[in-house]
């Protein structure tokens, strides 16, 4: 055959290839043993490996490829896609040489998601089926290579010939006797032999009953779909005669996308064939050999399948061999770690539930989809996924920890306490799971015990400035204000940008009555800022010092009260003498009857703090009196209460 260089068909197929690479799709593989390339490919004269990808419109670059080929990307532009999303950036143009031909030519650039580094190998990018289809050209699947031709070779009369349609892939026309027509769609990223839609399957299977069998598992539209490769000596389809050739099942969703479909050839097809494609007449010659092509890879065939039609990306498709065991619940779970790491837990879920739908009830599998639906806010979920990966496997003190963490969000303290102290035995002392521990005793009013565990935790890590905190709140409830103070000025010198540390010193300083200092902790809280109603209660406390600081009184136009509820809005416009007092504790009844109790702490405290203020001191002990009457321990207005009444009555005479 006498090969040439490419002509001007295939500048106009690829610059078209380039505008349509939202619309389509690729197919991915980890070894040249599943793609056909580009021969003596080169762009910004660096060498590029380009898989060509038939089944495909899309040409592009990979990123972790751009650097190396000195591409310069210009801008993201986000598609449309399904599960994965997949970014494409537009570039300025390159110098793209083939076989001594040079196109100057924008090419995208693939922002590709992780499995893409499982799947690619040494692929640089995907050539797409319009950047090829106006040229003669041989595929030469024995050294899966694509080589432009001068001309058609003599001698294809006895090739088979068929009409090449009009579309953004390779479809080829196959005439029936009644006159319709059929159409084979030929798919070099597809890992396959020959894919029949499931009528014909339904009809040829049961006729070879005797055929070796293997396992063919690959993502569909909507889920995983596994299903039989069966190997067979030879098969026909129209004027096509094969020999030793895997067959399977083609998904419907794909089936869907032809009309008057026939199957599809994938790249083992491929290499038990010669086709010649020519482009300027729109014709394909197709011989296929009767001597076996190259052996069965008996390796795992990983890839990446879209849906041509509308350019969604769906499932990443996992072939095997005959003989090969399916095991790729690990590499989901993989996947889904990274997510995790990067705090995308949607997507994590996603992949551990691939896992699972590949090995159901898989303990580890379960345990990690509930650590990822804990960390995205969906406790009763992670509880659900953690009993089930603890009652197959009940050794994981992870898991325990996990689900205890899962209970203490959901208000089961004594379930929690049970399952951290399970998580502790079981393995050596981890001093998240004993500082977590600790937390729930805090909870449970056992103030001794969770400073024990505290310092424990410290024991094993000094450098945990949550611990510091953790502590420095309980230390605060038995009343050691001092040693608490002291808990957070290591807990900010571990962690100066720690909101929590400033505000919870700022706190304790002003149940100190050390109200400047107080001032000047709220306002680097403020600075850092705490989330949601943290903050509006920051903002609240701090006037409340600032005017105890300043004898009374404050400047309102610096102090401006911006707060985001209802209730907080109440309490500051009291406080800014905006509201009286009998029309605050009526706003505050006027929630359910568990959260008026909450509120009437608050009303009581902030009451009895300004009547203090404006040097009312026997009013003042009245209301810390109905705050502590309240009995909400857990509140910082309780705290405060209690301070001020000791500093107003005789200790003895104080609440607990």
């Amino acid at each position: 055959m006498k090969y040439r260089q490419p002509g001007i068909g295939f500048l106009i197929g690829l610059v078209m290839s380039v505008i349509s690479y939202c619309c389509g799709g690729c197919a991915l593989g980890n070894s040249q043993e599943a793609h056909i390339h580009v021969a003596n490919l080169t762009i910004n004269d660096q060498p590029a490996n380009l898989y060509v990808d038939t089944g495909t419109d899309t040409t592009m670059i990979m990123g972790s490829a751009a650097s190396r080929l000195n591409i310069s990307v210009l801008k993201e532009e986000h598609g449309a896609h399904s599960w994965v999303d997949l970014a494409l950036d537009s570039s300025k143009p390159s110098s793209l040489t083939w076989d001594g031909h040079t196109y100057e030519v924008p090419l995208p650039v693939a922002q590709t998601p992780w499995f893409f580094g499982l799947v690619a190998g040494d692929l640089d990018g995907v050539l797409g089926w319009p950047a090829l289809r106006r040229d003669v050209l041989f595929f030469d699947a024995d050294s899966h290579v694509v080589r432009p031709l001068v001309e058609l070779p003599p001698g294809l009369e006895g090739w088979v010939k068929l009409k090449i349609k009009e579309a953004s892939s390779l479809q080829l026309e196959m005439p029936r006797t009644d006159g319709a027509v059929d159409i084979l769609f030929i798919d070099t990223g597809a890992p396959i032999g020959l894919g029949l839609p499931s009528a014909q399957w339904k009809e040829w299977r049961p006729a070879h009953p005797q055929a070796p069998t293997g396992s063919l598992t690959y993502g569909g539209m909507d889920s995983i779909i596994n299903t039989e490769e069966v190997w067979v000596d030879d098969i026909k389809l129209g004027p096509l005669a094969f020999t030793d050739l895997p067959v399977c099942e083609v998904d419907e969703s794909e089936a869907k996308l032809f009309k008057n479909f026939a199957g599809t050839l994938g790249m083992y097809a491929l290499e038990r064939m010669d086709l010649i494609v020519d482009g300027p007449n729109a014709y394909a010659y197709l011989r296929p050999r009767p001597l076996p092509g190259p052996p069965y890879p008996r390796i795992k065939r990983p890839g990446i399948s879209n849906d041509p039609k509308d350019g969604q990306v769906v499932n990443p498709v996992w072939a095997l061999a005959p003989g090969v065991r399916l095991d790729f619940a690990n590499e989901w779970m993989a996947a889904g770690e990274k997510q995790e790491l990067q705090k995308d837990y949607k997507t994590a879920i996603q992949y551990y539930s691939r896992a699972l739908e590949m090995e159901p009830g898989n303990p580890e599998a379960l345990y990690k989809q509930g650590r990822a639906y804990f960390s995205n806010r969906d406790a009763r979920n992670a509880l659900a996924d953690l009993d089930a990966s603890i009652a197959r496997n009940p050794q994981n003190a992870d898991a325990y920890y996990c689900r205890g963490r899962a209970r203490q969000v959901l208000h089961d303290l004594p379930g929690a306490l049970a399952d951290f102290d399970l998580a502790v035995k079981m393995q050596p002392p981890s001093a998240y799971y004993v500082r977590d521990r600790g937390s729930v005793y805090g909870e449970l009013g056992k103030f001794n015990e969770a400073i024990a565990d505290f310092t424990t935790a410290l024991g094993l890590d000094p450098h945990q400035d949550w611990t510091f905190f953790l502590r420095a709140t309980a230390r605060q409830k038995l009343g050691d204000v001092k040693g608490a103070i002291a808990d957070c000025d290591q807990a900010i010198a571990l962690n100066p940008h720690s909101a929590e540390a400033y505000f919870k010193r700022a706190v304790l300083r002003q149940i100190d009555g050390k109200f400047a200092e107080a001032v000047g902790d709220y306002d680097q809280a403020a600075q850092l800022k705490l989330n949601g109603l943290e903050q509006d209660y920051l903002l609240l406390y701090r006037e409340l010092a600032r005017r105890r600081a300043n004898g009374g009184t404050a400047n309102y136009a610096q102090t401006k009260l911006a707060l985001n509820s209802e209730w907080t809005n109440s309490l500051g416009q009291f406080i800014q003498d905006s509201m009286d007092e009998n029309t605050l504790l009526a706003n505050a009844e006027k929630e359910a009857p568990e959260t008026v109790i909450k509120q009437q702490c608050e009303a009581y405290f902030v009451i009895g703090e300004m009547h203090l203020i404006r040097g009312d001191a026997a009013g003042a002990r009245a209301f810390f009196e109905k705050c502590l009457g309240t009995n909400q321990t857990i509140f910082l207005d309780y705290d405060f209460a209690k301070a001020e009444l000791g500093s107003l009555t005789p200790a003895s005479k104080t609440a607990p």
